[in-house]
């Protein structure tokens, strides 16, 4: 058996052959040849823009307008009553000035789909201010201050719910104008809940509390994004655990911290830890929180499940039982001396051959990776560390084991239908959580649906509650919070069912704050909180929801192609990661977060395609136009670069294109190739002509040869001739040194002994 090509050493011929070269081109650096190739430039398709499509003239962003009471109930004692207003300008032309109006209807709204109606045209004004112009692009918050004696609500009036509306009139100079200025933004409602004295009545709710990853938290979490998240979940916990919550857990979070063992953050052992002891009633989401109801609609027969997460464990640390311990140092004592075969390997492999051929790029290339370290390896990310899953690390059963109170499904809102639940039923899930938009219900918000337990959550409350955690201004979060508390005071009365408020799992992953909305909504004196097992039992009736059919389509897409990717497993040392590493990248992609219209899943979707485009670029040869052979024998650098996440082991064959060329070696030996990093393999060449054109096809299989995954070729230009025009000019120029060099010695020995002989003489010494 050859030896490896990487590994090979140079002869003294060779050597010659590299100075001879090395002098040449000096020469020939002006015409711009040279004795490597020039690596092709070539751009990843993850990194290739996203085209956006032209924005429309006529559909230019309209003004916005939102109004809020400050505290979304208003006593009856109070002095006086605040409201917030927002002017929301995102078009390319000022608002102009004008006029702001706060009116309230008087007419008590008695169910919520009343804060839906139509405002009054004679409501009764509560106040009116004048506001400055709105800048392009920009925002103007306005605060208004009602005093009790103009507020229209007195100690007379019926509690309950009252809505308020804002609307904008131009200045009198601007509306005679109008054809040259923006048209103010439409009128915004909301709504406030007014306590009378006397008030007594009571709202019970219970709350649904996802404890669940950011959108940015890739295929698993790093410790970096465990850390973060544990700080913001723990401040959850402790609202949930305050207020009666159930616990939706997103597994990702669980197996993350449990991977990591020892080696996990403290604050994010601390959570586990808690978690697995708390007495709140908790169960699992599917896997990054991945949407049962989009899996319906593809027609699976069964849930996704995650893939095997060894490529995680195998950066974790993980306490030992004091017998290993014992025996593990016996066995470090007994080969202290002995040299570590895992290094020894790393550095053949590593190592390229003494010719340089390895570019600077691809040496940052290799730098980057290692920089990134274990950390990001939860994403895989990183380099790919040569050692095993430790012995002890935890099964794939161990890190995703969860005791639910009761196996449950929760789809994302609005998208259940039969294909759901017959998923979910025959899934092994007992409990499905559907919310209101989804059913005809009646009485309390606990049922039966198609022969399962259903929890059913208020969508308006869930919705104005996710409004209030995810959205950055004050006015936009008071609007969510006054809608939530409406909402609640709606279930004050004798006929209305409780509530369940299932907190939005998008805004509760991304908000840096979630907790302030649910303690301002629950610190209401006539809000009392439940467990969900709690609430009272009704009845309910399935109406069908429906998946978007665009975001259908690609999550039909990015299912497709995840066979095409792990095929790839087998050119990896080791083959098991592949398969965990993508499954866990795809389930997240059905995450319910991005069932909604306006969640920009185009664009996720765009990003996650191409990743994946990446992926199945495998390993392969990075070919270049421009390789030239200098001489009548060559080593051809061959750049091989690995697009996946982790080492590759590869091996191969080269045959030459033409009689022009010959290949004396043919085979490629077992080659490591660095996650996402390049090695080089030098491929001793024949030129059987003085110039041409010919190439080098080339093979790459995997590890046993059975199946070949790449297959490209390596042009090259034949310049024999320019060898021999090297050695010729280097070796006249040696001869014409040489000779200069003797002529040069003859010529000052004959001075020399010309001034010796001079000075003979005019000591009066004789010659003879």
């Amino acid at each position: 058996m050859p030896r490896s090509l990487l590994l090979r050493g140079t002869t003294v011929r060779d050597r010659v052959r590299a100075s001879a070269a090395g002098a040449l081109a000096v020469l020939l650096v002006a015409s711009g040849w040279s004795a490597f190739p020039a690596a092709a430039e070539t751009v990843d398709d993850a990194e290739q823009p996203i085209e956006s499509e032209q924005s429309d003239p006529d559909l230019a962003p309209e003004p916005e307008l939102v109004v809020a009471p400050a505290e979304p109930v208003f006593a009856a004692a109070a002095a006086d009553f605040e409201f917030t207003v927002l002017i929301r300008n995102p078009g390319d032309e000022p608002l102009p000035a004008g006029q702001l109006d706060l009116a309230l209807d008087d007419e008590r709204a008695t169910v919520p789909e009343d804060l839906d109606g139509a405002f009054p045209e004679l409501a009764q004004s509560v106040a009116s201010t004048e506001i400055g112009a709105t800048d392009a692009e920009g925002e103007q918050s306005v605060t208004v201050t009602v005093p009790r004696d103009d507020f229209p609500l007195d100690i007379d009036s019926d509690a309950g719910v009252y809505r308020v509306q804002a609307s904008i009139t131009p200045a009198a100079d601007d509306a005679d104008d109008s054809a040259d200025i923006v048209e103010p933004p439409e009128p915004a409602l909301s709504s406030v809940v007014w306590r009378g004295p006397g008030s007594s009545a009571q709202a019970t709710v219970s709350f649904i509390v996802p404890l669940v990853l950011t959108s940015e938290t890739g295929a698993m979490p790093t410790r970096a994004q465990l850390s973060n998240a544990a700080a913001r979940l723990s401040g959850l916990l402790d609202v949930a655990e305050a207020h009666h919550g159930t616990l939706a857990i997103d597994p990702r979070l669980v197996a993350g911290i449990r991977a990591y063992g020892d080696g996990a953050p403290a604050v994010a052992s601390e959570l586990l830890q808690r978690l697995e002891t708390t007495s709140l009633d908790s169960f699992s989401l599917q896997f990054g929180d991945a949407d049962p109801a989009a899996q319906a609609a593809l027609g699976l027969d069964e849930l996704l499940q995650p893939g095997d997460l060894s490529y995680v464990t195998r950066h974790g640390t993980f306490a030992e039982d004091a017998a290993d311990v014992e025996a593990d140092a016996a066995a470090d004592a007994a080969t202290t001396d002995a040299e570590d075969p895992e290094d020894t390997s790393a550095d053949a492999a590593g190592a390229d051959v003494d010719d340089g051929a390895q570019t600077d790029e691809n040496s940052d290339t290799a730098d980057a990776a290692g920089a990134s370290g274990a950390d990001s390896a939860g994403d895989a990310d990183g380099s790919d560390a040569a050692a095993d899953v430790p012995p002890n690390a935890p099964s794939q059963e161990e890190l995703l084991a969860w005791d639910d109170t009761v196996a449950t499904a929760w789809p994302a809102p609005g998208e259940v239908d039969r294909r759901t639940l017959d998923l979910v039923s025959s899934s092994g899930l007992e409990r499905v959580i559907v919310n209101s938009a989804n059913v005809e219900q009646t009485d309390g918000p606990r049922s039966r649906l198609s022969g399962m337990d259903a929890v059913i959550t208020d969508a308006r409350a869930d919705e104005a509650l996710a409004r209030s955690i995810r959205d950055e201004s004050p006015a936009d979060r008071a609007a969510g919070l006054a809608t939530a508390a409406s909402v609640l005071a709606f279930s004050t009365s004798d006929d209305a069912p409780s509530i369940v408020i299932g907190l939005d799992r998008g805004a509760i992953g991304d908000a840096e704050d979630a907790t302030s909305a649910i303690e301002t909504l629950t610190g209401i004196s006539w809000v009392n909180s439940a467990a969900v097992e709690d609430q009272p039992s009704g009845s309910s009736e399935l109406r069908d929801g429906t998946t978007l059919e665009p975001r259908a389509e690609l999550l039909q897409a990015a299912l497709g192609r995840e066979p095409e990717i792990t095929r790839l497993s087998d050119l990896l040392v080791h083959p098991e990661y592949l398969p965990g590493y993508q499954r866990a990248r795809l389930l997240p992609l059905f995450a319910t977060r991005y069932a909604t219209v306006n969640s920009d899943f185009d664009a996720v979707a765009e990003r996650f395609q191409a990743r994946d485009r990446e992926l199945l670029r495998g390993v392969h040869v990075i070919s270049s136009e421009h390789t030239q052979l200098l001489g009548a024998s060559s080593r051809v650098p061959l750049q091989i670069h690995n697009s996946l996440p982790f080492d590759a082991e590869v091996t191969g064959a080269v045959t030459p294109a033409s009689a022009a060329v010959s290949a004396p070696e043919r085979e490629i030996e077992a080659t490591l190739v660095p996650a996402e990093g390049n090695q080089t393999v030098l491929v001793p060449v024949r030129a059987r002509v003085s110039s041409g054109e010919s190439a080098l096809m080339i093979e790459l299989s995997d590890r046993a040869g059975s199946e070949v995954f790449y297959s490209g070729g390596q042009p090259l230009s034949i310049r024999a001739a320019v060898e021999r025009i090297a050695l010729i000019t280097v070796g006249s120029l040696a001869a014409l040194l040489l000779g200069f060099g003797i002529w040069r010695s003859v010529r000052r020995h004959g001075r020399g002994r010309t001034g010796t002989e001079d000075a003979a003489q005019g000591e009066g010494i004789s010659r003879t």
